[in-house]
């Protein structure tokens, strides 16, 4: 949560699922549907997200915010979408390294524990 103009409270939700035929004048008529037309709800660009589906990140009054959140999915056309907080946004970046580079031989850590699988392995097979 953060403190917005005029002193309010502001959230920051994700939404995500839309098809990739969604376009952001369904998304702001989605949300202004749902909780009232409103000029300081913040609705970033619609991004690419896997499987042929986007993400938006919207920036909202807290108590907007919870009307969403309680509902938990939005239809935008034919589509259900599914809305999460934004949690706390002073994460720090480093902490999703593990997430992002496992697998793709970029991590250090996954590669460490990689070899000490397959010495385990190999010295397992040896006795």
């Amino acid at each position: 949560m953060e403190v917005g103009r005029g002193g309010e409270r502001r959230a920051i939700l994700h939404l995500g699922g839309f098809d990739e035929l969604n376009t952001m004048e369904e998304v702001s008529d989605a949300l202004d549907g749902l909780l009232g037309a409103n000029d300081r709800r913040t609705v970033a660009t619609l991004r690419p997200a896997r499987a042929n589906t986007q993400a938006v990140t919207v920036v909202t009054k807290e108590t907007e915010a919870q009307k969403l959140l309680e509902k938990r999915f939005i239809s935008v056309g034919l589509v259900r979408c599914r809305v999460q907080d934004g949690g706390d946004t002073t994460t720090p970046r480093g902490s999703f390294v593990i997430r992002h580079g496992a697998g793709s031989g970029k991590c250090s850590e996954f590669r460490a524990a990689l070899s000490r699988a397959r010495m385990d392995r190999w010295t397992m097979e040896e006795r």
